[in-house]
C-alpha cells in the first residue's frame, strides 16, 4: 500500500507540502527555476498508471507465500476553477479505466467511476480531498515540491505523517530529491528531472515486542515547468514488516505517463525488483 500511493506513489495531482512538512534546502550553482503546479480553467488531462507489487510471507524462516497483486488504471484531471489571488486549484480527479483487483483508495485514487474534488495551493498543499480527513493518504505527498526556486544539484527534503485507515496506525513519509537536470521536453518546453528516495516509518516508538517495520522509497520523475505538471514518473518501495515468527516482504514499482503525443511509446509496465531508477524518457 505505502508504495502504490507513489506516484502515489509519486504522480497523482493530489500532492502537497502540508504544514506539517518541513523542508530544508542544500543550494548549487545554477540559473534557478520555480516549481510550481499550474492550470488552467476547463483543462483536462488523463494519466496512465500501472502499478505491480509482489508479496512473500515467511514462516519461520520458510517462503510460506508468495503472490503478485498488479492494477492498471487512468484518471482523468478536469480543472474546475483556478483562485490566482488565493493561489488555489480545484479539480475533479475521475478514474475512468481499470484492470485489476487492488482497491486504488489505498493508494489515494478513487475507484472506477468515482470521482474526488481537490482543492490544493500551487505549491502542492492539498486544502481538500472530497470528504477525506486530513490525515488520510489521500493528504500524503505525492511529489516534493521545494518552496523557493531550486537549479541544477539542489537538494530539498519533506515529511509528512498520517493514519492508516485500516489498521489505525500513524505513519511517517521521508523524502529527498534532488534536480537532477532540466531536460527538453513537450516541443521544446522545460522538464524537471527528479530523483527521488527515502522511506516510510512508524510515526511513534512501537510497543516493545509488536514487531517491526520498515520501507525504502526511490525513482525518478518528470515535472513539466512551464505547464505545471508531473508528465511521467517511475518509482520502486520496498517494505519489511516483522511479527514474531512471520515475515513479510513487499517489492513494489509503479509507473506513470501523462496521455500526450510524445509518451505514445512508452511502455506502462514495470517489474517489482530492487533496482535503480536511472532513466528518463525522452517526451
Amino acid at each position: 500500500m505505502l508504495m502504490r500511493k507513489s506516484t502515489i506513489l509519486f504522480a497523482i495531482a493530489a500532492i502537497i507540502i502540508a504544514t506539517t512538512n518541513c523542508s530544508t534546502f542544500n543550494k548549487s550553482a545554477g540559473r534557478p527555476i520555480e516549481i510550481k503546479f499550474k492550470g488552467e480553467k476547463g483543462q483536462v488531462t488523463h494519466t496512465m498508471y500501472s502499478s505491480t507489487s509482489r508479496i512473500k510471507t515467511f514462516s519461520d524462516g520458510q517462503l510460506a507465500k508468495d503472490r503478485t497483486e498488479s492494477v492498471d488504471f487512468t484518471v482523468r484531471n478536469s480543472v474546475t476553477e483556478i483562485d490566482n489571488k488565493e493561489n488555489t486549484i480545484k479539480f475533479i480527479a475521475k478514474t475512468i479505466k481499470k484492470d485489476g483487483t487492488v482497491q486504488l483508495t489505498d493508494m489515494a485514487f478513487p475507484e472506477l467511476n468515482d470521482s474526488i474534488e481537490f482543492v490544493i495551493k500551487t505549491n502542492g498543499e492539498v486544502l481538500r480531498a472530497g470528504a477525506y480527513p486530513s490525515n488520510s493518504i489521500f493528504f500524503v505527498p505525492a511529489v516534493p515540491i521545494p518552496n523557493e526556486k531550486v537549479s541544477v544539484g539542489d537538494t530539498w527534503t519533506l515529511e509528512h505523517t498520517w493514519t492508516s485507515a485500516r489498521e489505525g496506525i500513524p505513519l511517517k513519509i521521508s523524502i529527498a530529491a534532488i534536480l537532477k537536470d532540466i531536460v527538453s521536453c513537450e516541443s521544446n518546453q522545460r522538464c524537471a528531472d527528479l530523483e527521488i528516495s527515502g522511506g516510510v516509518r512508524l510515526a511513534i516508538p512501537p510497543v516493545p515486542g509488536a514487531g517491526r517495520f520498515q520501507s525504502r522509497i526511490w525513482g525518478r520523475m518528470l515535472f513539466n515547468v512551464d505547464r505545471g505538471e508531473v508528465i511521467w514518473s517511475h518509482t520502486r518501495g520496498l517494505e519489511e514488516m516483522v511479527a514474531k515468527s512471520e515475515r513479510v516482504l513487499v517489492n513494489s514499482c509503479m509507473i506513470s505517463a501523462m496521455e500526450i503525443p510524445s509518451a505514445k511509446s512508452l511502455k506502462i509496465a514495470c517489474e517489482p525488483k530492487e533496482e535503480p531508477v536511472t532513466k528518463v524518457p525522452r517526451l
